[in-house]
């Protein structure tokens, strides 16, 4: 049964962005909902630990930081949806946005758009075939819902991300190996000493991935990372950390007259490019939240 639900202002996406500009919507007394196809908090699950924040000078993890965020909606009583947004629409004769997703219908005079960065794939050999089989994955929260203890992971990266996963997966005791193009690491310092610094963590630079494959051994099902050097990497599990690009939802909407009026605002990782930090995500969140609601009250 299709439902269709009428809300002031909808917020498409549930990280830190989307999260904070809810929240704000919902003090100025607007009939808010949030919506997203995933868990409360984005990619902020993914993070290891989270140390610039503030007021948490001890630092927080990920996956702690998404149950607060979770707690501080259900005290403000704000409505939260789990439905993938398929396409945007605009419907002049009612004034309203239209957010579609393949069984629901979302009507909305306002709209928050956070819906942040999709993994960039690596489009070799053997990728498709191992992700679909739940072998190869693109963010470390889908593995630790598994409960991954003593495995052999490798990790293809660089960056902040590859790093920062590296270290999050070593906590369960995971044996780890970072494959890396260039000898030069595009992560933060602080990452790559812990990461050198853990006895689980072994970093192999200067490899160009060819392509994945499996082999059967005994009752055990071993991945093999094949390299340009030759070099074959086993694991029982990849982790790609290669890069995000913006996730756009497909629209019919031309955006510009509304981000003018102040109706529709895009928030988050989706636009800040390299800057993605919970703590300006936030920031936009906010004040996206009160250009929104000045238009609609008129304050």
């Amino acid at each position: 049964m299709m439902v269709n639900k009428k809300n002031q202002v909808a917020v498409i996406g549930a990280g830190p962005a989307g999260c904070a500009a809810a929240i704000q919507l919902k003090r100025y007394g607007l009939d808010v909902i949030l919506i997203d196809k995933e868990k409360i908090g984005g990619l902020a699950r993914n993070a290891n630990f989270i140390e610039n924040y503030l007021g948490f000078p001890k630092g927080i993890s990920g996956v702690e930081f998404c149950y607060k965020l979770e707690e501080h909606l259900k005290h403000l009583e704000i409505e939260t949806v789990k439905d993938e947004i398929t396409n945007l629409s605009w419907d002049k004769s009612q004034d309203q946005f239209v957010a579609n997703s393949k069984k629901n219908q979302y009507n909305c005079k306002s709209l928050v758009i956070a819906t942040g960065t999709k993994p960039r794939r690596l489009s070799l050999k053997g990728e498709e075939e191992l992700w679909k089989n739940g072998l190869l994955f693109y963010e470390p929260a889908k593995m630790l819902e598994k409960l991954f203890f003593n495995k052999k992971i490798a990790i293809i990266g660089s960056g902040d991300a590859a790093f920062d996963y590296a270290i999050n997966l070593a906590n369960r005791e995971n044996h780890i190996t970072i494959i890396t193009r260039t000898k030069d690491y595009k992560s933060l310092p602080l990452l790559v000493q812990r990461a050198t610094e853990s006895k689980f963590i072994t970093i192999k630079p200067n490899q160009v991935i060819k392509e994945f494959a499996a082999k059967k051994e005994k009752e055990e099902v071993l991945l093999i990372v094949k390299t340009k050097s030759k070099e074959e990497i086993v694991a029982d599990f990849i982790l790609v950390a290669v890069g995000r690009d913006p996730n756009h939802i497909p629209s019919e909407v031309k955006f510009d007259k509304f981000v003018k009026e102040n109706r529709v605002c895009f928030v988050g990782d989706l636009v800040n490019k390299n800057e993605r930090q919970i703590s300006i995500s936030s920031g936009q969140g906010i004040r996206c939240a009160m250009r929104i609601a000045e238009e609609i009250l008129n304050i």
